[in-house]
């Protein structure tokens, strides 16, 4: 039997380390190497097949990592995806003030004004010595948004896979269960 095959689109801001984030989960550890200035996500497969509640999975991972400025390849990620991970960094900001717009645009995308499959990430969570956004403040957008809130670290791995895993199940229950 063929694995289900789904589409996501990790979206985020300048300094939300979604470059990181993505690559963490593709080939595990290898963030630990992660130099942005000699490192391309196209040097990877961004396909991963994985296991969520029992179903095989194959995921098509549309990442926009170096792309901030170039909102139309962005919006056309938007089309694409069938679901979307919004990652900001705790450790700055703007990036998270950045994931109200793509939301918007996401929205906006898929022609709703309600609800689409999305996951908020609160990347960089273990950084505490430099948090900028507050755990509180994380889970309380995801909430106006009525979707999931996952703290993660793409340096350590933590929680990264339970993102993507999340946003599978929120994907399931739109498109397969109805909302």
């Amino acid at each position: 039997m063929h694995p289900l095959e789904y589409r996501i689109a990790v979206i985020g801001g300048m300094g939300s380390d979604k470059g990181r984030f993505t690559l963490q989960f593709l080939v595990p550890h290898s963030a630990e190497m992660y130099d942005s200035t000699d490192w391309r996500l196209d040097d990877y497969d961004n396909r991963k097949r994985c296991t969520v509640d029992g179903e095989h999975c194959e995921l098509d991972i549309l990442e926009t990592t170096g792309q901030e400025e170039y909102s139309a390849m962005r919006e056309q990620y938007m089309r694409a995806g069938e679901g979307f991970l919004l990652v900001y960094s705790a450790t700055n900001r703007g990036s998270f003030e950045d994931v109200m717009t793509f939301h918007q645009e996401i929205l906006r995308a898929k022609d709703t004004d309600d609800y689409f499959p999305m996951v908020v990430v609160d990347n960089n969570c273990e950084q505490t010595e430099a948090i900028q956004v507050s755990t509180e403040e994380g889970k309380a957008l995801a909430e106006s948004f009525k979707c999931r809130f996952v703290e993660a670290d793409a340096t350590t791995g933590s929680n990264v896979q339970t993102a993507f895993c999340d946003l599978v199940r929120e994907i399931r229950r739109h498109f397969h269960d109805g909302y």
